[in-house]
């Protein structure tokens, strides 16, 4: 009892500094912004207030930890591009799509605009607008509600690896994996909507397990309002778990594997002959996102010797697999510090920190593939890595999409580590040999 009671008395008092850093640093930064960050928690603590107890307080710690690193972000990007007024830079250069995204949403004057204007709404931004109702004066206004998309990721990581694999201790450590991830940190605390893709998509899947349809439903449409291309994502994970439900239903396993492939090609043959209409129906826009034709010409204009515009010149039947290959090994290892003569915080992440945790994640993985081999638990989560990486190979193509398939390797990580003597000693030779090929090869062609 007293032991409960120290903790909790820990935990208070934990809070407590937390928050007072957080409203002195909001203070001295942007006053204006106390009331983002009121209102975010608010939010952030009614939602808390509804999952498990045990976690409440993680949960809040997470929530701050990403606070931090925007803040940070934001800082060093105000620092050394004033102008962006703390986003990530012009478009097509040092920065990305929140310049466009802030555009639309700020409520006073910008000294920039975007190379590209729409008249229309972005629905990521009317999403926005949605969670915060009030003025946007500057962009850490709009950054501190957009972390709600990062902050329970983690918990949900957790959650879908206990609910799937039964295992809590693969559950932690799948959860701490995501909390520290580098990649998704330096897309999910900047203004974009990748991370609640993955984010609304573990929660898909969870209630999707957990046969909670209803929520499981809602976040389908929230996946399809903020980006309508992701949700092939999401229905190529649907079809790996739902032969766990269909299977079950025959007495010969065999006659549930035709069954299951007999689903499979009607509903490639029902979307092939649906695709024109659906073409038709978005006035030409699902195709340009599914075939990204306009993105390889973007990639062509700033690096002409890019490696991803070599393999897509590649034949289909080699293109595919090689550039599947490429958006699941990457991001691959640089030490490039600065873009266009720019300092960028976020390429440090994405690109020499984030590699670098990978390789020690590599090992894992593989081990993880080869015991899906045997049939165990990680087989189906393997297969949904193997689909996202082929949907990041052809469908997207473009890096950042790669925080929805790190979730996936985190709970493999975190499985191959527990279950790592699933495999033979002579697997694990094999797997460490492949690791360190790997981090050698990087470290060729950055050198070289």
């Amino acid at each position: 009892m007293r032991c409960s009671l120290a903790i909790l008395r820990r935990e208070i008092n934990t809070m407590y500094i937390i928050f007072l850093l957080s409203v002195i640093c909001l203070y001295k930064i942007e006053f204006i912004s106390l009331f983002s960050y009121i209102y975010t928690l608010t939010v952030f603590l009614l939602i808390n207030s509804f999952l498990d107890k045990s976690k409440q307080y993680t949960n809040i710690i997470n929530f701050h930890f990403y606070l931090f690193c925007c803040i940070t972000i934001y800082l060093i990007q105000l620092y050394i591009m004033p102008n962006y007024l703390g986003l990530t830079g012009p478009e097509n250069g040092i920065g990305t799509d929140d310049v466009r995204y802030y555009y639309q949403l700020s409520d006073h004057p910008l000294p920039f605009e975007p190379s590209v204007i729409v008249d229309s709404f972005y629905p990521y931004c009317s999403f926005l607008k949605i969670l915060y109702p009030f003025s946007i004066l500057s962009p850490l206004n709009i950054l501190i509600p957009n972390l709600l998309g990062i902050a329970f990721l983690p918990y949900f990581i957790n959650k879908i690896s206990v609910q799937y694999l039964g295992d809590e201790k693969v559950g932690s450590l799948a959860e701490k994996l995501m909390l520290f991830c580098p990649f998704t940190i330096s897309v999910g605390v900047i203004l974009m909507r990748d991370i609640w893709i993955a984010t609304f998509l573990i929660i898909a899947l969870y209630n999707f397990l957990r046969k909670n349809y209803l929520l499981f439903i809602v976040f389908v449409f929230g996946i399809l309002y903020i980006r309508f291309g992701s949700v092939a994502f999401l229905v190529s994970a649907l079809f790996v778990l739902f032969k766990n439900y269909l299977y079950p239903k025959f007495v010969n396993p065999i006659q549930g594997k035709i069954v299951y492939m007999i689903l499979l090609f009607l509903f490639a043959v029902i979307f092939i002959f649906s695709f024109p209409v659906f073409v038709s129906l978005s006035n030409g826009k699902l195709e340009e996102s599914l075939f990204r034709e306009g993105f390889a010409s973007i990639l062509m204009r700033l690096d002409e010797d890019a490696t991803l515009l070599k393999i897509m010149a590649l034949p289909k039947y080699l293109s595919i697999p090689l550039l599947s290959l490429f958006f699941l090994f990457s991001p691959f290892m640089s030490f490039k510090f600065y873009t266009l003569g720019y300092f960028n915080i976020r390429t440090i992440l994405a690109t020499t920190i984030s590699p670098i945790m990978l390789i020690f994640c590599w090992k894992y993985i593989l081990i993880s593939f080869f015991a899906s081999l045997k049939k165990s638990k990680i087989y189906d989560i393997s297969l949904i890595v193997i689909l996202f990486a082929i949907c990041l190979g052809t469908i997207s193509l473009q890096a950042r999409h790669k925080t929805i398939l790190m979730p996936f390797l985190y709970i493999m990580t975190a499985y191959g580590y527990y279950n790592r003597y699933l495999v033979s000693k002579a697997v694990r030779i094999i797997c460490s040999l492949f690791t360190f090929c790997f981090f050698i090869l990087q470290l060729y062609f950055i050198l070289r």
